[in-house]
């Protein structure tokens, strides 16, 4: 489930949710609004947030070290009514998205792929079995397959970084 955190005014939330239920309507997601930076710190303890929409106010080194860097995977949009187009120029900060608040609408259409690009493999599957239900993102999921060396020169190296070789005779 993708989880959307909102620290903006509370006619801007309003905005934001009619937009993006537009935008995310084929997808399963939820949201929670903070009107203080306080409230957020605390519920990002308990919960991970794929996607912070913050106020252009917050846009500060302290705050991009503290809610950006430690989590690689986040998607964070500032709202501005300045042009700021930093989308692909800020280094290892692709992630960092700038829209302008007088055109929510047309701002989240495009920047909606270029999000959903980001944020594949994302997805979480609940892994159950006794009962108990883990959920693990897609993206964490490993497939292992199982082979034989029997018959390879390279059968008594099962840990050597050496692929094998096969033989016949």
């Amino acid at each position: 489930m993708l989880r959307v955190a909102i620290l903006e005014s509370e006619e801007m939330v309003k905005n934001i949710l009619f937009i993006l239920g537009d935008i995310l309507k084929d997808e399963d997601w939820t949201f929670q609004y903070f009107a203080k930076l306080s409230q957020f710190v605390k519920a990002q303890q308990q919960k991970e947030y794929q996607i912070l929409i913050l106020q252009d106010k917050f846009d500060t080194q302290r705050i991009a070290g503290t809610f950006i860097q430690p989590y690689p995977e986040r998607v964070v949009i500032f709202t501005t009514l300045e042009e700021k187009r930093y989308e692909h120029e800020v280094g290892n900060f692709e992630r960092i998205l700038y829209i302008d608040r007088r055109r929510l609408r047309h701002e989240f259409q495009r920047i909606d792929p270029f999000v959903r690009n980001l944020l594949a493999n994302q997805e979480e599957y609940f892994f159950s079995y006794n009962h108990i239900s883990v959920p693990l993102k897609i993206s964490d999921i490993y497939y292992i397959e199982k082979y034989s060396l029997q018959g390879t020169t390279q059968g008594r190296y099962l840990t050597g970084g050496v692929p094998p070789v096969r033989f016949s005779m």
